[in-house]
């Protein structure tokens, strides 16, 4: 019986190419990019020449780009890189029971449960996605 993987949003095989982009990095240069040796700075080196192509790719500039290890610190990342940035101190986080866990879970890990430890106000609605819910969520925090 061949197996059916329908899960490819938590995994997904990588192309070929990938992997034999990849292979020299996990077996022979595997030196930390921020390092100063010569394993690092090669590491670096190629790291910088990947987020080159992704950005050409993507019609972007290089220092527009951020490479995560995975969707929780991009979570972290987008969540309090945008709140720290642009809102303001009491500003009041709306969050979805559709979210996924790494964002809205009560573990302390995850960044919805932190929020009060940053100073924000957090509230989630647990029921859905109802629109007249959400707009009078947002108008709580006026």
């Amino acid at each position: 019986m061949r197996q059916i993987y329908l899960d490819y949003n938590a995994s997904t095989p990588i192309a070929a190419a990938v992997q034999e982009a990849i292979l020299p990095f996990l077996a022979e240069h595997y030196g930390n990019p921020s390092s100063g040796h010569a394993l690092g700075r090669a590491s670096q080196e190629a790291l910088e020449d990947a987020r080159g192509r992704v950005a050409a790719l993507l019609r972007a500039d290089c220092d527009e780009l951020v490479f995560t290890s995975g969707g929780t610190e991009a979570n972290n990342l987008a969540i309090f890189g945008v709140l720290n940035r642009f809102a303001p101190r009491d500003a009041h986080f709306i969050i979805s029971a559709f979210e996924h866990a790494a964002g809205q879970s009560v573990c302390s890990r995850r960044p919805a449960p932190r929020l009060p430890r940053h100073g924000r106000r957090r509230q989630h609605l647990a029921d859905g996605i109802d629109p007249e819910k959400i707009e009078a969520a947002i108008c709580q925090t006026g």
